[in-house]
């Protein structure tokens, strides 16, 4: 692998990542912990680079003795980032087309991701996972993905949305509102139900960040 120049560190839970001048172009170089991650996040970018290659970052480059890969870089912010700003400018018609797009992304991928008998999810649905580049999202960090409930994961999607601070503002439940038909197209449940699942996913991820933070 190449060297890299002019890295500047990125904050990562799990990974090393920087974003760097690579051969003269922006990249994005990401030096995973564990094994079984880069694996994993290998064959995601493998199989979304043949089926929709729209989905994610190109990949530039591996090494899979170093568990390191060289990607694309996107230019923008993550859709958490996004969101922020448009309720912070109160644009409500901005932070629902952002949302409508993650929405189209999510739809495409679980279409690419099925298979015969179970369904892949995305893993990992927090909303810094996805860049916004003004016109169109596109997802990165693909090592939990797995096999799972879409419903579960959508609506885990949504409690998550709600609880970014400041929590569940009318704001929120507004983007909500109007994006809640595209939502139920997908989910092919309720209203009642859906609700009572976001309610019951928030109240799981209230309870593993009380937790966390003893």
């Amino acid at each position: 692998m190449k060297m890299m120049q002019e890295c500047i560190p990125i904050e990562s839970r799990r990974n090393d990542v920087w974003h760097c001048q690579w051969d003269g172009k922006d990249r994005i170089r990401k030096c995973f912990a564990a094994q079984v991650d880069y694996l994993q996040e290998k064959r995601v970018y493998r199989h979304l680079l043949q089926v929709s290659p729209q989905l994610c970052p190109d990949v530039i480059d591996f090494d899979d003795v170093g568990r390191e890969m060289i990607l694309e870089y996107i230019p923008g912010v993550t859709v958490l980032e996004a969101l922020e700003k448009a309720e912070e400018e109160m644009d409500q018609e901005r932070a629902v087309v952002i949302f409508t797009r993650l929405l189209d992304w999510m739809q495409v991928f679980y279409k690419d991701q099925k298979t015969e008998n179970n369904q892949g999810i995305r893993g990992d649905i927090n909303l810094r996972n996805f860049i916004w580049t003004e016109q169109y999202v596109v997802g990165i960090d693909f090592e939990g993905c797995c096999l799972g409930d879409r419903v579960a994961e959508i609506h885990r999607m949504i409690a998550f949305y709600l609880l970014y601070k400041p929590e569940k503002t009318n704001f929120k439940l507004s983007v909500v509102g109007a994006v809640m038909d595209i939502i139920l197209q997908m989910t092919n449940r309720s209203l009642l139900f859906f609700w009572e699942s976001v309610e019951g996913e928030m109240e799981k991820i209230l309870f593993r960040r009380k937790i966390e933070n003893r």
